[in-house]
């Protein structure tokens, strides 16, 4: 559009010039007389017509501008040349600096990659049989009768493997399960199912592996070498977590030495193999490795999806507690999510996820009453509906945001009280009772003669922690590295809560230039300027608007004086 008015008023001034040439050349019939007459035709004859003309200085115009364009690239070309022979040794240091930089960076990336996949096939290697030496020192386990290593599960642990054993007994792995749906033997005098009662997912899964494969050893010993191994997988989950999580191997080589150092304080494998937190905290922080890579990067998120929803219903299946487990990352994944510290599209895709989990567990095990009395069941449809709900406004104050969050929870969990209440009354299910018992007991005001609480209470791992405990992991370094990784996570979310942020969009529009109305050839109207919070930013959009149009005219003018210029200069 530009193009042609320029051309236009090119031509108009080019036909101008031409007339007025024609009339200088004229002569004057005052000085010739009447009789003489100048004859224009002749005139045109020897210069030609006035289209022959104007189209020959458009030509003549449009070789200049090609000549100027093509002068002017072997100008550039030949700076560029002498610029590069001319150079400082400065610049050059410079340039050959960034270049070793960035060789060195990747070569430690490539060094730092290779020694930790050499950490971390080790740690898959070297920890099961960690594990099993302690276990072999505790008990002689390889030296005793069957009967006594059997005898070495105690209390629970028994129970367990001892489905594991009926299964392998069955004359077929289909036989064995029908077995275990119609057990008479658990409970005197009732038949149930023991899929329905109890959490045996590991025992049917490892007892099927165990007839696929056939293995040279015997059953006990294959129970016990595919919990080690597990294990094995679990330290190295903890090692990839925190790799991840920091970009350096060496966080996962301190956290891992660390587990090994506490391992008194995080696991008790060694010695009660069967138990159902053996097979379920590494199915858990498995679970907690692929949460991690969902929200931090968007890439095959359909695959991490899957993942987390299958290692999601193995925890649940391998675990009574689970579903309490699961209310934690509920709330988790709710707060960080209403504070937009973490996207909310991603929190809602992981409540679903969970919570599609927990009734897929529930389905597989024929309705457990433990898992529908659930307080985590009963949290997945006001959690969901405020998943669905969008969060306050960044717009608000932080405070006034802090405070609609503590609202928003506190009305969730008051609607999960409520639900889970509901449900209890019309099932008539108490089957998590004893928990509640529990809790109430160690702050002493439960039943004093609770039968469940006092058995728990007996054991040492449901007692306080002690003074040597904590003398104990202040002297090796974990309890002053623990407070000090708390107390800046929380100085940093709290930055990130209380921080102003500006908004991008209005950012975004403020940065108008005159190259951006150049490329258009139309002045480009912001989108949001009515966000703007004051009219004094407002005006500053319409000034640099303003200065933007006015530099577009007064190039378009010098252009045609140029080409106005060339044009009476040809003529």
């Amino acid at each position: 559009m530009a193009s042609q008015e320029e051309q236009h008023v090119s031509t108009s001034r080019v036909s101008e010039t031409f007339h007025n040439y024609a009339a200088s050349l004229t002569p004057n019939t005052d000085d010739v007389g009447n009789d003489e007459e100048y004859n224009t035709e002749d005139l045109e004859e020897e210069y030609g017509s006035e289209d022959e003309q104007v189209s020959d200085l458009e030509d003549e115009g449009d070789n200049k501008d090609e000549t100027e364009t093509k002068s002017k690239g072997l100008i550039e070309s030949l700076n560029d040349y002498l610029e590069s022979i001319f150079s400082t040794y400065e610049e050059y240091d410079e340039e050959i600096e960034e270049e070793l930089t960035a060789m060195y960076v990747l070569l430690w990336r490539i060094l730092s990659g290779t020694v930790g996949i050499i950490a971390l096939i080790v740690i898959i290697i070297k920890y099961p049989q960690y594990l099993h030496t302690l276990h072999e020192n505790q008990l002689w386990f390889s030296n005793i009768k069957e009967l006594e290593r059997e005898i070495s599960f105690r209390t629970e642990q028994g129970l367990y493997y001892s489905y594991y054993k009926q299964i392998l007994l069955a004359s077929s792995w289909s036989e064995g399960i029908e077995e275990l749906l119609h057990d008479n033997g658990t409970e005197h005098g009732r038949t149930i199912s023991i899929i329905h009662r109890f959490n045996i997912l590991p025992e049917i899964f490892l007892s099927a592996l165990y007839k696929w494969i056939k293995p040279a050893e015997s059953p006990i010993f294959f129970y016990v070498a595919s919990v080690f191994k597990l294990h094995g997988v679990f330290l190295a989950t903890i090692f990839m977590t925190a790799w991840y999580l920091s970009s350096s191997c060496l966080a996962g080589v301190i956290a891992s030495v660390f587990f090994i150092i506490h391992r008194l304080d995080t696991t008790r494998v060694n010695y009660t193999v069967p138990l159902r937190e053996s097979f379920a905290i590494p199915l858990l922080y498995m679970q907690i490795l692929f949460i991690c890579t969902y929200l931090r990067s968007d890439r095959y998120q359909n695959v991490k999806a899957m993942v987390i929803y299958l290692l999601s219903v193995a925890f649940f299946q391998s675990w009574q507690f689970a579903p309490f487990v699961n209310l934690c990352q509920l709330l988790a994944f709710l707060s960080l999510g209403r504070l937009h510290l973490i996207p909310p599209s991603k929190v809602t895709a992981l409540v679903v996820l969970v919570g599609t989990s927990l009734v897929t567990s529930c389905f597989l095990q024929l309705n457990p009453p433990l898992v529908i009395s659930s307080p985590a069941l009963s949290m997945l449809v006001p959690a969901l509906i405020l998943s669905f709900t969008p969060p306050p406004d960044k717009r608000l104050g932080s405070l006034a945001r802090i405070c609609v969050v503590f609202s928003e929870m506190a009305l969730m969990l008051i609607s999960t009280v409520l639900i889970n209440g509901f449900v209890k009354l019309f099932l008539n299910s108490g089957a998590d009772s004893h928990i509640y018992q529990l809790l109430l007991a160690k702050f002493q005001i439960g039943d004093e003669k609770d039968f469940d609480s006092r058995l728990y209470i007996c054991n040492e791992a449901f007692k306080y922690l002690d003074i040597q405990s904590l003398y104990r992991l202040t002297r090796s370094g974990l309890l002053p590295i623990y407070f000090t990784g708390i107390f800046a996570l929380m100085l940093a979310l709290t930055f990130d809560i209380f921080k102003t942020t500006p908004n991008e969009d209005v950012v975004e529009d403020l940065f108008l230039s005159s190259d951006v109305y150049n490329e258009h050839k139309e002045p480009i109207q912001p989108e949001n300027v009515d966000s703007l919070e004051n009219d004094s930013s407002k005006d500053e959009v319409q000034s640099s608007e303003k200065l933007a149009v006015q530099q577009i005219f007064e190039n378009s003018e010098a252009k045609d004086n140029s080409h106005c210029k060339a044009s009476s200069s040809s003529v």
